[in-house]
């Protein structure tokens, strides 16, 4: 039954961790995003 526990303890961290990040991340315009290097990989991967 511990095992479980840590497994979940480790999915929290996890998500905390990516959640900081995004919350991090400043907003971009649409401008910005645009002028993105990968912005072809993004539509790609979108259609």
């Amino acid at each position: 039954e511990s095992e479980f526990y840590d497994d979940d303890e480790s999915t929290k961290n996890l998500a905390r961790k990516v959640a900081d990040h995004y919350s991090a991340r400043t907003n971009q315009t649409l401008e910005e995003r645009e002028a993105s290097p990968i912005i072809h990989l993004k539509k790609l991967n979108n259609w």
